[in-house]
């Protein structure tokens, strides 16, 4: 028997993204949407459409209302997840950003490759590269400049990893969530310059980033943590209407 699987959401002002990301996780015994203080109503909006286009249910933590400016400069993202995990009762999970996707399969190919077995405690897969408003293509591949290649989105772990071993996201961290907490990961684990045994690598696609003008809103690229002036006004969705 396969093992059971939620999904972790992050959201902020991106409804239509955020549906296009919900409709990628079918598979998945549990949803949870984090979401970061968006200006319209998450909850009733998105149970609203999932029930009718999918025929289910989320849960939901949800961060008071806050605007761009405040989003910008108020760490919350990864304390958001950390509630999340909090109430995970799946074998595994994963966390996506609400403007990426994942790709058909993926979840289940996860969860049977960690099912196989218990030596590993993560798998990843191929990340795949999309411009907004267009149709994923899975021969497009993003590249990485760092190892692993890991990525919010691109990798599925044991729940165990957080509430049994630690490994929780680093809740100081503002316009960057997976790097800090991947790292801690990686350091409880154990080194990866040599097919760590706790790392799985899965050869197909996990999922798409997808590209956006807030996309390369931070300045993670050059070893910040800070999001560039212009991402207030990408934030700032009148009515949240994307």
């Amino acid at each position: 028997m396969t093992g059971t699987m939620t999904v972790i959401v992050t959201s902020y002002n991106r409804p239509r993204m955020l549906r296009e990301a919900l409709a990628t996780v079918g598979w998945a015994r549990d949803i949870i949407i984090a979401d970061d203080g968006s200006d319209f109503d998450v909850f009733g909006d998105v149970s609203d459409w999932l029930w009718e286009a999918m025929g289910r249910a989320a849960r939901y933590v949800l961060a008071e209302k806050r605007t761009p400016d405040e989003r910008m400069n108020i760490p919350s993202t990864s304390a958001l997840i950390n509630r999340a995990i909090r109430m995970v009762d799946t074998d595994y999970l994963t966390v996506l950003c609400d403007d990426d996707l994942l790709a058909p399969g993926w979840l289940q190919a996860a969860a049977a490759a960690l099912d196989a077995d218990p030596c590993l405690h993560m798998v990843r897969g191929d990340w795949g590269l999309f411009n907004d408003g267009e149709p994923p293509d899975p021969a497009k591949l993003c590249t990485f400049t760092f190892s692993p290649p890991l990525t919010a989105g691109n990798f599925v772990y044991r729940a165990s990893c957080a509430t049994v071993e630690g490994c929780w996201w680093l809740e100081d961290s503002l316009a960057v969530h997976d790097g800090p907490m991947l790292s801690r990961y990686i350091a409880l684990h154990g080194n990866p310059s040599a097919r760590p045994p706790w790392l799985g690598y899965l050869d197909m696609l996990a999922g798409y980033r997808r590209e956006h003008p807030k996309t390369v809103s931070n300045n993670s690229l050059f070893g910040g943590d800070r999001y560039l002036p212009n991402t207030a006004a990408l934030f700032a969705v009148p009515g949240g209407m994307e």
